[in-house]
């Protein structure tokens, strides 16, 4: 896709959502094997996708998500312009 291509101009995205309530009530119902493909088709085509139905308190996700906030804030903080972050990297370790 290029600049010039209608789609890239206006993109229209949906992240994909899963229920996982069903696996997670009997991952051996036959509605388990539905579950599993749904999550296999959004890694294979989106490669992320939203869970729901996972039983998660929201005050863990909460948690969870400040959390990371702070961690992020930190690593830019800490780190140098041009210059490796050793708390943010790509490389395996």
């Amino acid at each position: 896709m290029t600049r010039t291509d209608p789609e890239y101009q206006n993109p229209t995205f949906t992240v994909p959502t899963v229920d996982i309530s069903p696996y997670r009530t009997d991952p051996t119902s036959t509605s388990a094997p539905e579950v599993v493909e749904a999550v296999r088709t959004a890694c294979t085509t989106f490669g992320f996708m939203q869970i729901v139905g996972h039983g998660i308190p929201r005050s863990l996700q909460d948690d969870v998500l400040r959390g990371a906030a702070v961690f992020i804030a930190t690593a830019r903080r800490e780190g140098k312009a041009g210059q490796k972050n050793a708390w943010v990297t790509r490389e395996r370790i």
